[in-house]
């Protein structure tokens, strides 16, 4: 366990959790600006978000699922708070894949698109 901070403005980084051999390992958050309102929480391999997590943006979207070698793959749920969208289903690489429900936010029916990849 420890923490680690890097409070430059345009680079700002505070970590807080596990580490091995200098990187982030096990569980941990890594926070993205000073106020502590953008972060990463969950789990590290080897300094890369790998497993179950939690991620919050700047903009306040949110991502909630899993994570391999620091992309969204497996099962997750990504919601855009602006628009009002969220997708919950298969990821892979960052991007849906696979099974999975679209809800669009703006729309005047039930806003459920539900797709099925390959």
């Amino acid at each position: 366990q420890g923490t680690f901070c890097r409070p430059d403005q345009d680079n700002f980084a505070l970590y807080e959790g596990g580490f091995s051999h200098g990187r982030r390992h096990g569980e941990g958050t890594l926070y993205y600006t000073d106020d502590r309102s953008s972060f990463y929480e969950g789990h590290w391999v080897n300094g890369l978000r790998h497993g179950q997590g939690t991620i919050v943006y700047e903009s306040g979207n949110t991502y909630a699922g899993a994570w391999e070698n620091d992309r969204k793959s497996g099962f997750g749920e990504m919601s855009w708070e602006s628009e009002g969208h969220s997708y919950r289903g298969q990821w892979r690489d960052d991007l849906p894949n696979g099974s999975g429900e679209y809800i669009w936010g703006d729309t005047s029916d039930d806003g459920k698109t539900t797709h099925k990849g390959p």
